[in-house]
């Protein structure tokens, strides 16, 4: 009984915090609900009001930890969500803005709120520099043209403004809340490898196509180029051991896991281009930075540069096996997958004319940027690129940027804002790959970090250069949330040591018995 009564008191002593707390946020949602009753006549002013009351009031009492919970929330659940989740909202706030503006808030009551630490060194560096002359090339180029196009001008810079998450992420995040969401990615991979085959059949045969109350898209919506980029990542993941070591896999498992990534991985190529290169560039950043020992590993990059040589020369055409009446080979996979999980980039229109038409247009955007008038400035955020460049599909607002991230930012903000961009995305890469080849002999587990950021990065922006990607969810946030995460993780500043108590409590050994089995996340050298 002794037992129990010192477990209930540590656990009392615990939330004791909490419910103290518990008579001002019911004060606060009283008074938020009474501000939304009294403004209730002016539309959605009151409402507005309200919500800015008690999320001030949850970050005054939680601090920081109440966005950085919004934010995991956020891209797990655009992870395993997808657009489907991205869509939740009422246009054009939806809850990805949501998200982002509770960060703006959390940094704005820093001053007056003791939870909250702001990592101001942490901008200190080369590659924010660099990232700071981009954005204020592109805010320069949008401001003018907010008040002929609006809305379309704010919703197109969403290509830049997404980057808020990355800076919020530096500012406000301690290095320990980095490692949980990397322990937490590793837990989550096998079921969204399970899961991610069920919503695009779902998807692609447009099963539940219904639009719920406050969602713009049905509920089970994804395109293979959202899930291709994760998948990508969750295979550099795999390949350099870190979900095994700290799962403590068993070896079927293992096989299991990799039995459906493979799935995932067909999946996803059979119907888009740019998941086959994303997969290549994964595993040859990872076999360039680090080498693997085993013999399982020998194999598994063995074959990955294989796959990545027939990929890249072409020579997969070139391998097929007779089979009486029917010939086996991989355009014939292609085509059969393809044909189960709906129309891809074979079906109507081709391959080769899609590839075509995207083509002839990005020649035309560096026609009118290297040698034409928009040299400087581009023609800035607002204006429908498809319409004025003669591209559109439709006479509709649907198409407004060309399926390349990077010329979208070259079309909008001229050769300087284009070559800022890429500054600033080499600057990092050589960071990140610096990182893992320096620490790969003393620090092995950190090398392997930054071998699977740099690996997870280069696939999104391989798949920016074919699709509309980074200028919406669920492309924009997950890309900075994860520059910003990287500069966190292998910043020099991380929290100051708290002394341990002298007599854990029971909730402080379970702690440190998780952490002490999981070796690297916290700063070991193996993962």
């Amino acid at each position: 009984m002794s037992g129990v009564r010192a477990a209930l008191r540590d656990t009392l002593g615990y939330y004791a915090p909490w419910l103290a707390a518990l008579p001002f946020v019911l004060v606060v949602i009283g008074g938020a609900l009474l501000v939304g009753l009294l403004a209730g006549k002016i539309e959605f002013v009151g409402l507005a009001v309200a919500g800015v009351v008690l999320v001030s009031a949850l970050i005054i009492i939680l601090g920081y930890r109440f966005w950085w919970w919004s934010l995991a929330f956020l891209l797990f659940g655009y992870l395993l969500g997808s657009r489907g989740f991205a869509g939740i909202g009422v246009s054009p706030f939806y809850i990805g803005e949501g998200v982002l503006a509770i960060g703006i808030l959390t940094l704005a009551l820093a001053p007056f709120t003791r939870g909250i630490r702001v990592y101001y060194r942490r901008l200190f560096r080369i590659e924010i520099l660099l990232l700071a002359v981009f954005l204020a090339i592109q805010v320069w180029q949008t401001i003018p043209y907010v008040g002929a196009y609006q809305v379309n001008a704010i919703r197109d810079a969403m290509t830049y403004a997404y980057s808020l998450f990355m800076l919020l992420i530096l500012l406000l995040i301690p290095k320990s809340r980095v490692e949980w969401f990397f322990r937490a990615f590793g837990k989550v991979i096998p079921y969204a490898l399970v899961w991610y085959p069920i919503i695009v059949f779902v998807s692609r045969q447009k099963v539940f196509n219904f639009v719920l109350p406050l969602m713009d898209q049905p509920p089970l919506y994804t395109k293979s180029s959202d899930i291709a980029v994760h998948v990508a990542g969750m295979g550099a993941f795999l390949l350099l051991q870190l979900a095994g070591q700290n799962q403590q896999w068993t070896r079927p498992g293992h096989w299991l896991v990799w039995a459906l990534w493979t799935i995932n991985a067909i999946l996803t190529s059979a119907v888009g281009r740019a998941a086959l290169l994303c997969n290549a560039a994964m595993v040859a950043i990872v076999a360039g930075l680090l080498p693997t020992k085993t013999r399982l590993d020998r194999l598994l990059l063995i074959l990955g540069a294989l796959g990545c040589l027939l990929i890249l020369t072409g020579g997969y055409s070139t391998i097929k096996i007779p089979l009486g009446h029917r010939t086996l080979s991989i355009e014939q996979l292609v085509a059969n997958v393809t044909s189960i999980v709906g129309q891809g980039d074979n079906s109507e229109g081709g391959v080769e004319g899609t590839k075509q038409w995207r083509l002839n247009w990005w020649a035309k955007i560096i026609d009118y940027t290297y040698h034409g008038p928009y040299f400087w400035g581009g023609k800035g955020y607002g204006i429908n690129l498809s319409l004025s460049d003669g591209f559109a599909v439709t006479n509709t607002d649907a198409l407004r940027s060309p399926h390349n991230g990077h010329m979208t930012i070259l079309a909008r903000s001229g050769v300087p804002g284009f070559f800022a961009w890429l500054l600033f995305l080499i600057s990092a890469a050589i960071r990140l790959a610096r990182e893992g080849y320096v620490r790969r002999n003393t620090r092995p587990g950190e090398a392997k970090v930054a071998a699977w950021l740099l690996a997870y990065l280069a696939a999104f922006m391989i798949m920016t250069a074919f699709d509309v990607f980074l200028e919406g969810p669920p492309g924009g946030p997950w890309f900075w949330a994860l520059f910003g995460m990287a500069f966190v993780y292998f910043s020099k500043d991380d929290d100051a040591p708290r002394p341990a108590p002298t007599t854990p409590t029971r909730r402080g050994r379970r702690a440190i018995s998780r952490r002490s089995s999981e070796p690297g996340w916290a700063g070991a050298d193996g993962i």
